[in-house]
């Protein structure tokens, strides 16, 4: 059995306050990506809806399978994708400032949600993409 006490386990030193800040910085590191994808997840979705096929390759797949199904519609369903764009990011800003407060179940949440929409802008990719090549030999 162990023993915990104020000090730290089984008596034993905790770590130093150099160490904990070290820590703390590392934390709040990390969690401050969930920022950086959500931003850059919005300036893609702004450039796709635009028209243009550049974007940045860090970003929620969500986003990016919504922008292609909006670049199929007019310019109230941009509008519309545009907005569920927000929202995704708003959730993963959320989930960025819910991690900083150290709650682990939303980083864990959001890590698995880059991981399936990742997942999922690969899979969309793969059946646009076969789709265009089902149309062009029927052509032929």
């Amino acid at each position: 059995m162990e023993n915990y006490s104020l000090l730290g386990k089984d008596n034993q030193p905790g770590p130093s306050l150099e160490e904990k800040l070290r820590l703390e910085h590392q934390f709040k590191g990390g969690a401050g990506w969930f920022f950086w994808i959500a931003g850059l997840s919005l300036i893609t979705s702004i450039i796709s809806l635009a028209g243009s096929s550049w974007g940045f390759i860090v970003g929620l797949g969500v986003t990016l399978v919504i922008d292609a199904v909006a670049s199929q519609t007019g310019t109230m369903g941009k509008l519309f994708a545009f907005g569920l764009d927000v929202i995704a990011a708003c959730v993963f800003v959320l989930f960025g400032i819910l991690a900083r407060n150290r709650y682990r179940w939303s980083t864990c949440a959001a890590t698995c949600s880059i991981g399936a929409g990742g997942h999922w802008a690969t899979m969309a990719d793969r059946r646009r993409r076969a789709l265009n090549i089902s149309r062009a030999s029927r052509r032929n």
